[in-house]
């Protein structure tokens, strides 16, 4: 009797330090004709990458800079407005100045600001530079230049290359990033309705200027015409007065005689 006791007792025991044992057990490793396959116990809840609810999100919250930090075409993400200063200059033999201006048109909310990051054209044959040049007020190169929401009006140069292929009227646009403090100040800014300045056309200022004489020149020659017509007139209009009068004075003269006839 006191034998049968101890062996339920021994096989109590047993069956205690092999559930105590599976409990805590790592993974278990098993061979299954010479490939061994790990296995581990399914986590619990506390222990995944869960969302709301215990439910596993594997992308993450949403990153709110992506709405504070906008890249794309100026006149669609909300930058500022641009206008044209007038014909490129000649720099060197093969190299064009272009003086740009450069304002919100407005106002816009403090922290906002502007990178303008590249110049695109509407077809191929001009190469775009960075610099600054010209003679018509630029004092930084638009490209890389900054734009604060406290910035009023700034005016900017490019320096361009023409390649043998170069079109007059070609255009040049521009690309970069807006930032704001919230995503809400950037609709704001992007949704703002703006008047932007001339359109940057480029055209051979050689060309141009060749042209622009011509014109100087053919007003210039217009200009004596006009004069030489009005002095014409003034000296035939004396005439005419010179001869009226000498034809009043022969009459009187007639008249004179006459009478003391």
């Amino acid at each position: 009797m006191a034998l049968s006791r101890r062996v339920v007792a021994t096989a109590t025991l047993s069956i205690a330090v092999v559930l105590a044992t599976a409990g805590c057990a790592g993974p278990v490793t098993q061979t299954d004709a010479g490939r061994t396959v790990s296995a581990s116990p399914s986590p619990s809840p506390t222990e995944t990458d869960d969302g709301e609810n215990g439910e596993t999100d594997p992308d993450g919250d949403e990153d709110p800079a992506q709405d504070r930090v906008r890249t794309g075409p100026v006149a669609q993400y909300g930058g500022p407005a641009y206008g044209d200063q007038g014909v490129a200059e000649i720099i060197d033999a093969g190299v064009w100045c272009k003086t740009i201006a450069v304002f919100w048109g407005g106002t816009v909310p403090e922290g906002v600001r502007f990178t303008f990051q590249h110049a695109v054209t509407d077809r191929g044959g001009l190469q775009i530079e960075g610099g600054v040049c010209g003679s018509r007020g630029a004092d930084r190169s638009c490209l890389g230049m900054t734009v604060d929401a406290d910035d009023s009006q700034l005016t900017c140069s490019l320096l361009l290359r023409p390649d043998a292929d170069f079109q007059d009227g070609t255009s040049i646009l521009f690309e970069g990033t807006l930032e704001c403090p919230t995503s809400e100040i950037c609709d704001i800014v992007v949704a703002r309705d703006v008047k932007p300045g001339p359109a940057i056309v480029v055209v051979n200022p050689e060309g141009e200027g060749e042209d622009e004489q011509q014109d100087q020149d053919q007003q210039d020659q217009d200009q004596q015409d006009q004069d030489q017509q009005d002095q014409d007139q003034q000296d035939q209009d004396q005439q005419d007065q010179d001869q009226q009068d000498q034809d009043q004075q022969d009459q009187d003269q007639d008249q004179q005689e006459e009478g003391s006839g």
